[in-house]
C-alpha cells in the first residue's frame, strides 16, 4: 500500500510488521527465541535507522513522508 500510495508511513509500518511476522514465524517453527528476537530487534533497528538518502535511493524520490 505504501509504494503504490507513494507514502512512508504505511511501507514503513508494513515492512517493520513483516519483520515481526517472520520472526514470530521462524519462533513456531522451532528457531531459538533468543536468537529470533535478537535478529528481529537488529532488523527492525536497522529499518528504522536508514537515513533518508538511502531510502530515497530503493523507494524513489517521489515518496512522501506523512
Amino acid at each position: 500500500m505504501g509504494i503504490g500510495a507513494k507514502q512512508g508511513a504505511p511501507l514503513y509500518l508494513g515492512l517493520a510488521l513483516i519483520i515481526i511476522g517472520v520472526a514470530l514465524i521462524a519462533r513456531w517453527r522451532g528457531v531459538r527465541e533468543r536468537l529470533v528476537f535478537t535478529v528481529a530487534g537488529i532488523a527492525l533497528l536497522a529499518w528504522s535507522l536508514l537515513p533518508t538518502d538511502v531510502f530515497e535511493s530503493i523507494f524513489g524520490d517521489e515518496m512522501t513522508m506523512g
